[in-house]
Order: C-alpha cells, then structure tokens, then sequence
C-alpha cells in the first residue's frame, strides 16, 4: 500500500479537486459527495484511483495558503482534520437519502464528549515521522485508532512479525496503564498530542524508553512493563504548553511553584502534588538512598520532574498486586522504587489522594 500524502493545506485542496472529480460516478456518486471513499469503489478503482488522482495534485505555487471558511466546510474536509470529532467509523449505507453513516460505540461517544467539554486542548502542530515506515501491520494501526496516536513510528530491522508483536505488547500496556486511570483509551495520546517511536534505532543506546519533548514522541527500544513513568513526562509537558502555553521542552512540575498559574483545577492539583511530594516518606526514602549511593546525582534524582513520575509509576503499580510482585522480582524498574520496597509511598496517602486528584481533572 502506497503511504498516503502528508495532510497540509495542499493535500486538502487536492483532495477537494479529488472529490469533486470523481463524485460524478454513477455508482459511489453519493458517497463520495459526502467525503467517503466506498470500498467497492477502491475494490472496483484501485487504492491508487482516489490517492493518485491527489498526489498528482498536490502541489502549486499558491497550495500552502491557509484553507478558507468554504474549503474547511466542503465535503468532510474539517471533519478529516479533525477525526477526534467523530464517533465512530463512518460505513457506506442502503439509504437514498442518507448514503453514508457512522457507526460507533458508547465509548466513541464519551470519548467524543469528553474531548470536546475540556477547555484544555491545543493546537500544536502535527507530529511527522522521522522516516517511512514499511511496516504496516494491525496493531500499528490499532495504536492509532483506538487510542487516537497521530503517529506511530516503527524501525524495526526484524521481521514484520515481530515488528507487530512489539506493536501489541505496547497496545496491551497502554490499555492496561488506561484502565487502572480509569480514563478512556484516548487520554494515552493525550487527545492526539502524543506520538509513538519503536525499535532501536529509533533510541539512544542503552535506554529502554524515553520521552522526547522535542516533538512530543514516546520512544520505545522494544517493549517496557511498566510504561506509566514515560508517559507522566509527557503528561508533565502536555500540562505546560496546552495550560502555561510555554516553550516545547517547559515542564509544569519543574517551575510550578514559582510562577503564577491560571485558576485551573488541573493546574491547582498539580501545583499541590509539588508542594507535598518533599513532605513524603517516600521521597525522604529516595534521599536517603541517594546519600547511600554516592554515583547516584541527587539533582537529578531528587527532581520534581523524575520524582513525581517515579511516584506516579508506583501509584499506579499499587493499584494491581500482580504487577508489583513482578516489579519486585526483577529488582523494581528504577532504584527509587525498588529500594524502597513501596512501603514508604504506600503509608502516604496524602500523595495518593494527591494524584486521584489529578488524574480526575486530565
């Protein structure tokens, strides 16, 4: 399958041209006047019909301008820009007069909802890929529609089977990690605003995941048990430039407590999550150790930032026995958890409610 053209302002008024064009069919007419592609018509066609007839198009002096009122609001054009605006999948329909329908489950709705009810979205650019990916397999794809990722990048130099079983086990620890939250599965993009790297050349040598401010990425070396660390760096920053609307690498933990914040509920319950964390047992834990190990560097251990996201991996280990064992067997995924054995954080209740908190308002 030929990799589809990036979405600039260009693609969409090629796409315009497109719909336009081929809406004259007799047969998929109506469907494509409402800015659906059937899969008759692909089957009938071929995939490179509606595509090719696009890239052949794409480009003019004048494409790059921004798309007006009319172009925005002609066939599904918004709607594409904005597929967290649908509920669902839209299918080809019998109807006369309704020959395109979307079809969706309760969950596409709340979903839906409760992306659209928060007043904390953003409109920071999309994130592109750092490279073609050849792998186009089901779980790929499945990070991107079901958990609302707009890219998931996949340089793996082994086969495409186990490229997919690296996908799935990221699936399968996202939906876990959404689950103990409580949250529907979008919040793990963030509502779109968090991307997915996988395979080694993709990370720096000897990490096993890491959060790129840069370009908003998740970077995964394979796969990681316990992915909530990441992805509360992420968070962290999500808070920054959607809340503080600050520079790309700003993180909300590391200056909130110095600088004035808007009356917030998200924004109030993190400040306060700061303010008690040096107040825990175990944080004190943590410190105590860093002094026993003198190639540990305080600074950074001791970090708001590392801090919270190591408590916020032990919050979340707490709310299934199961996966605390296995932390505790391997010898627990950072030193701060595993030292402490989780008796510290588990007397602090203030920190757990603290992040209850949190979590409630994201």
């Amino acid at each position: 399958m030929t990799p589809q053209p990036t979405k600039t302002n260009g693609y969409y008024r090629a796409r315009i041209t497109a719909f336009k064009e081929h809406s004259k069919d007799k047969t998929y007419g109506r469907q494509l006047q409402y800015g659906f592609v059937p899969d008759e018509f692909v089957a009938e066609y071929g995939e490179e019909e509606f595509d090719g007839y696009i890239r052949a198009r794409l480009y003019s002096d004048d494409n790059d301008r921004p798309l007006t009122f009319t172009e925005l609001a002609t066939f599904n054009t918004w709607f594409d820009m904005h597929p967290e605006k649908i509920c669902g999948k839209m299918k080809a329909s019998s109807s006369l007069y309704m020959p395109v329908t979307v079809v969706g489950t309760r969950r596409d709705v709340e979903t839906a909802i409760d992306n659209g009810i928060r007043d904390n979205h953003t409109t920071a650019p999309c994130l592109v890929a750092t490279k073609r990916n050849k792998y186009q397999g089901v779980y790929r794809q499945k990070l991107k529609d079901d958990f609302g990722f707009p890219m998931v990048n996949v340089d793996v130099q082994d086969s495409d089977e186990q490229a997919e079983e690296f996908c799935k086990n990221i699936y399968e620890d996202f939906a876990k990690l959404a689950e103990r939250l409580g949250k529907p599965y979008q919040i793990m993009s963030l509502y779109g605003n968090l991307g997915i790297s996988v395979g080694a050349n993709t990370i720096k040598s000897g990490v096993g995941a890491y959060y790129r401010g840069e370009d908003r990425v998740m970077a995964f070396r394979k796969r990681v048990f316990f992915i909530s660390h990441e992805w509360f760096h992420a968070l962290d920053h999500y808070l920054s430039y959607v809340c503080l609307k600050q520079q790309p690498k700003y993180l909300v933990s590391k200056y909130i407590t110095t600088v004035k914040i808007p009356d917030s509920p998200v924004l109030v319950a993190m400040k306060h999550l700061v303010k008690i964390l040096p107040e825990t047992r175990y944080y004190q834990t943590v410190k105590t150790m860093c002094r026993r190990y003198s190639d540990m560097d305080e600074d950074y251990w001791l970090s708001n930032h590392e801090m919270l996201a190591r408590a916020f991996e032990t919050y979340i280990l707490l709310k299934d026995p199961v996966s605390l064992s296995l932390s505790n067997a391997h010898g627990g995924t950072y030193p701060s958890v595993s030292m402490s054995n989780f008796t510290a954080f588990d007397y602090d209740k203030d920190l757990q409610s603290a992040f209850d908190e949190l979590i409630k308002y994201i």
